[in-house]
């Protein structure tokens, strides 16, 4: 079983939810979970997703109606690996990657997730 649910950014307000099955694949039920949230009534929509929804369609799609999202990625996807060999040391070593507010140590890198990535991606 899957969720989809939507809360107000505001105050926290769960605003709608929708259960379907598991064995969906979830890159084809993106834009019916955007479609829903607008039929919903839903404006200025962000999105967080799991890793299922990973795809370079997916992102351009975002990108494209201007949606803010946090996409997770699969950790042993190459740009992933390469990313933490590249900071490891850094992170290591982490002094200046101290994020008080948050009490946890941390970078924020930039990389093209994709060659025909049009802009950067964090």
């Amino acid at each position: 079983m899957n969720v989809s649910i939507g809360y107000d950014q505001n105050d926290g307000t769960p605003m709608f939810y929708e259960l379907y099955p598991g064995s969906i694949i979830d890159n084809t039920e993106c834009r019916k979970m955007v479609e829903r949230a607008e039929h919903y009534g839903c404006k200025g929509i962000g999105f967080v997703l799991d890793r299922g929804y990973f795809s370079l369609s997916n992102i351009r799609f975002f990108e494209e109606h201007n949606y803010a999202y946090i996409l997770m990625t699969k950790g042993n996807a190459r740009f992933i690996q390469e990313a933490v060999e590249e900071c490891s040391a850094v992170l290591r070593n982490g002094y200046n990657c101290f994020l008080e507010e948050h009490e946890l140590y941390g970078m924020t890198i930039e990389k093209k997730l994709f060659s025909s990535s049009k802009k950067e991606l964090i």
